[in-house]
């Protein structure tokens, strides 16, 4: 099966439906077939899955995932896709994104969650750091507006609009989300249920010192 565009994501999406059913296949078929044919195929696009769920469309990371095999074919797209509202009623505090987070970070293998932990130090916090990635949220609710412009054209002139700062801010918070929920820590294994307080610390040292290798590394 090739994952043309953004069709692996909209079938992520699947593994956190409001339908349990839904879900419950969803999952078996990600964590099963396809992770014999494919197993890498979670941790490539873990880091995709910031820039698509928040819709940060003008980015080169979403936009190089919705070309992804497409070969000149019709790439699929996100439209219509919702993910701010509850797993169910009994989560009302959580949102789907961050559900399906949790999923594919249970998923990974220690080796993968290493990886992916590098690559959002690489592609996401750097730039934050460096001003590449607009995630100012008091330019994000300015009432001052200004020209939509392409995330390299704004990053060329120095300049962000506030929807861009906005969906920059969201692709960070959902960035550290991923860093600091327990389906990362190191050590874990793939399993579900929860961890012990003493992985839950053992899992946070690793991962603070692997993240500041990291970013002593990208300087």
């Amino acid at each position: 099966m090739k994952w043309r565009g953004l069709l692996l994501h909209r079938f992520l999406l699947c593994t956190v439906d409001p339908d349990g059913e839904v879900a419950a296949l969803a999952r078996f078929l990600v964590t099963g077939p396809l992770a014999q044919k494919q197993p890498t195929l979670l941790n490539q696009v873990c880091v995709d899955l910031l820039f698509v769920l928040n819709g940060y469309e003008e980015h080169p990371k979403y936009q190089a995932a919705l070309l992804h095999g497409s070969e000149g074919a019709g790439a699929v797209d996100f439209l219509g896709c919702e993910c701010d509202y509850p797993v169910s009623t009994e989560d009302a505090g959580k949102n789907r994104q961050h559900e399906l987070f949790r999923f594919v970070c249970g998923s990974l293998s220690d080796e993968q969650r290493i990886e992916t932990t590098a690559r959002i130090a690489l592609e996401v916090l750097s730039p934050a750091a460096q001003g590449m990635l607009p995630c100012d949220l008091s330019a994000a609710t300015s009432p001052s507006s200004g020209s939509k412009k392409s995330a390299a054209g704004a990053e060329a002139a120095g300049t962000f609009s506030p929807e861009q700062h906005r969906l920059g801010f969201a692709v960070l918070r959902d960035a550290l989300f991923v860093l600091r929920c327990a389906e990362m820590k190191v050590g874990r294994g793939v399993r579900n249920g929860d961890v012990t307080e003493e992985e839950m610390a053992t899992g946070d040292i690793f991962n603070l010192y692997l993240l500041m290798s990291s970013t002593i590394y990208l300087r």
